[in-house]
């Protein structure tokens, strides 16, 4: 059985987006995950849908990413930002705009699986 806990992925289309899709169906705890090609898109769909969880990619297209962190928390504190950065830079301001965990992509399925398990609501921990 799925859970309802709600997801939004808000990367770059193409095969890094196909691949966290299909891994986040395979997360139990995740019900419905839906998806933003750019930064203005994810702080409408943020908006209007309050996902528990935001996957976000470093450098994605229309700017603003790391100000619509806040300004979703600002309307939805729930919000769990996990960013995926290129970069120890990105990552540095990742971390500067409040996200709640960073990764630099390349890591193992198991490792970002594990991470976004530690952050779901109800987790403990």
């Amino acid at each position: 059985m799925k859970g309802d806990t709600s997801a939004l992925l808000a990367v770059r289309p193409g095969p890094l987006r196909d691949a966290l899709r299909v891994l986040m169906s395979t997360i139990p705890r995740i019900g419905i995950v839906q998806e933003a090609r750019d930064a203005p898109s994810m702080l409408d769909m943020a908006i209007e849908h309050h996902p528990a969880l935001v996957l976000l990619e470093a450098g994605l297209p229309g700017g603003g990413g790391w100000s619509a962190i806040d300004r979703i928390k600002a309307i939805w504190p729930e919000a769990l930002f996990l960013v995926l950065a290129d970069t120890c830079q990105e990552k540095r301001a990742a971390r500067a705009a409040h996200a709640d965990a960073v990764l630099l992509k390349g890591l193992p399925p198991a490792q970002l699986v594990e991470t976004i398990e530690g952050l779901l609501p109800g987790h403990g921990g």
